[in-house]
């Protein structure tokens, strides 16, 4: 091979080896720029539902899992198979902004069964609580809820199916979804559906005149005792919030022959740490 052809040979290696170097920095540069999509969480919601007396607040609990079980699709609650590995147990971190409760969180009326689509709830949903952190903590086992109010005049009508929405950058959650309940049956489900919402919300006079009409209608039953025990714990009368969860316990139902029931543990508990004040 001539000198001249070896240097022609040569020319054209180092100009195809630059031709090279610049389409792969080309395209890395279109790759660099091109969009990243954001990744997808696993996050599970559920939204619980506790109906209010009538012409009274509603209550909507929200609550956020990291989906990484099995999970019970009738109830989107975790659901050990026995099959998780360490990746399951991990813990993921979500970072949300201060107003994420009340801004990335919509509440709306569904159009029809296992649909996306509905009516939002834009007036008379408040926010009540939710984890004044900047990060949550999620897992199968490691959880974060909110509690939000829903006033007598948002309230759909009963037989109508409530869901949640959640937006997580771009990023759709939904929940699972919630129907809405009809009036109380009776004055004892409506003294109980109040003491269960003036709890939660924190409006103990509420609760003890809720559990004062239970007691009123049926002083056999513990229900009333133990309402009235928590309220008046909540008011810090623990003297009597003793009394009244003794005679909780009284009338809590005992097992007989024919049908086992389980202790109650909230009770025993609720006495011990009362009792544990007097020392």
């Amino acid at each position: 091979m001539s000198a001249i052809m070896r240097k022609a040979l040569s020319m054209i290696l180092v100009a195809g080896f630059f031709l090279a170097c610049g389409i792969s920095c080309k395209k890395e540069k279109e790759e660099k720029a091109r969009p990243v999509a954001e990744p997808i969480l696993p996050l599970n919601l559920v939204l619980k539902y506790t109906a209010g007396g009538p012409g009274g607040t509603s209550l909507l609990t929200l609550r956020f899992f990291g989906a990484r079980m099995g999970m019970n699709s009738a109830d989107r609650k975790p659901q050990k198979t026995g099959k998780e590995t360490e990746s399951a147990q991990e813990i993921q971190a979500l970072e949300i902004p201060p107003d994420f409760w009340t801004k990335s969180v919509n509440f709306f009326v569904a159009e029809g069964e296992g649909t996306t689509e509905g009516v939002e709830l834009e007036q008379g949903v408040t926010l009540v609580a939710a984890p004044g952190v900047q990060k949550l903590q999620l897992g199968p086992e490691a959880f974060c809820q909110a509690l939000y109010s829903l006033s007598a005049s948002a309230v759909p009508q009963p037989g109508k199916t409530l869901k949640a929405t959640v937006l997580i950058g771009k990023q759709r959650y939904d929940s699972n979804a919630v129907t809405v309940p009809g009036p109380p049956v009776d004055e004892w489900e409506r003294w109980v559906r109040e003491a269960v919402v003036a709890l939660q919300v924190g409006r103990f006079d509420s609760v003890l005149e809720a559990a004062e009409g239970m007691i009123a209608l049926h002083p056999e039953a513990h229900h009333g005792y133990w309402y009235r025990g928590l309220a008046l714990e909540a008011k810090g009368n623990f003297e009597e919030a003793l009394a009244a969860m003794r005679t909780a316990l009284e009338k809590y139902p005992k097992s007989t022959k024919d049908r086992y029931q389980e202790p109650p543990d909230k009770i025993l508990q609720k006495i011990r740490q009362f009792e544990s004040r007097r020392r």
